[in-house]
């Protein structure tokens, strides 16, 4: 049986692609080549943004380097064509992940946020104690993710007061409602003679049924890429909650889009168990507690 512990996180920012690697050489202006099949954070950009340019390097082997698009470093560096580099040129690198910081973020709530180490950002962006972050400020998000840090390679200890029930704080909650009609085949809470806890409810549907939004909000994640929960989308409602469905059969929202409580966001297709989860925080709340 599964255990369906995990928690909020926004993933990283993926680089669009819509060229291969041959056109590439044939186009004169750089400037709107995207990288295709890049992996990010081959290496580490400098801190300070600045490398050396190497003999024969150019701005398409450089951006492949680094998981940078070419339009980023050339205006980065006001470039003109034929955008060409010499042998120990200064080149400065734009670093592709930003955050500006608003006005209730702190180095905590940002490495849940985008799964970092909290360190890794002090690091990164020369943070002073006692680490205080100001509205606007720019912040540097480190690329490489620490999934222990929201429980998605460790068990997080949940304790009983944390599991939110209809006595605690449940009247400020947001009206959610089922996402999909269907017989409640696994509730919340331990199972397996308390050996697992089910964060959530299993509900079993019929296939191709479609999966509505259980409240307004904006998709926050759309994959499969995370192990166990097969397709799945995630819903941030706002700071605190979230909603997310997992074992979907085709999604059919995408990553930043908004959505309205009842909308279409998935289809079964010929998946019939689908997975559901509320959180607040970090903390799983049953979800027949909340649900209209």
């Amino acid at each position: 049986m599964l255990n369906y512990n995990f928690c909020i996180f926004v993933l990283l920012f993926l680089f669009t692609i819509s060229c291969n690697k041959t056109n590439l050489f044939i186009k004169k202006d750089l400037s709107s080549v995207k990288l295709t099949n890049v992996k990010l954070l081959k290496l580490n950009i400098p801190k300070d943004g600045y490398i050396y340019v190497n003999k024969g390097e150019t701005i398409y082997s450089i951006s492949n380097k680094y998981g940078l698009i070419p339009k980023n470093i050339i205006e980065a560096n006001n470039l003109k064509q034929p955008f060409s580099l010499t042998k120990n040129q200064r080149l400065f690198l734009p670093y592709p992940l930003i955050h500006n910081v608003k006005i209730d973020d702190t180095i905590f709530s940002l490495s849940l946020q985008f799964a970092v180490n909290q360190s890794d950002i002090v690091e990164l962006n020369n943070l002073k104690k006692p680490f205080e972050l100001n509205e606007f400020q720019k912040i540097k998000i480190p690329l490489n993710k620490d999934y222990s840090v929201i429980g998605l390679t460790e068990k997080i200890k949940v304790s009983k007061k944390q599991i939110l029930t209809k006595t605690n704080n449940i009247v400020k909650a947001p009206m959610f409602i089922w996402p999909a009609k269907g017989k409640l085949l696994k509730k919340f809470g331990p199972h397996s003679n308390g050996k697992q806890h089910n964060d959530g409810v299993d509900i079993e549907v019929n296939e191709n049924d479609k999966v509505i939004a259980s409240f307004d909000g904006k998709v926050a994640f759309v994959g499969s890429n995370i192990k166990s929960f097969g397709n799945m989308i995630l819903i941030k409602h706002d700071k605190k909650w979230i909603t997310a469905y997992s074992k979907v059969g085709k999604s059919l929202v995408t990553q930043g889009d908004l959505v309205k409580k009842g909308d279409i966001i998935a289809s079964m297709e010929d998946n019939n168990i689908l997975h559901f989860q509320i959180r607040k925080s970090r903390n799983p709340i049953n979800p027949e507690t909340l649900l209209n």
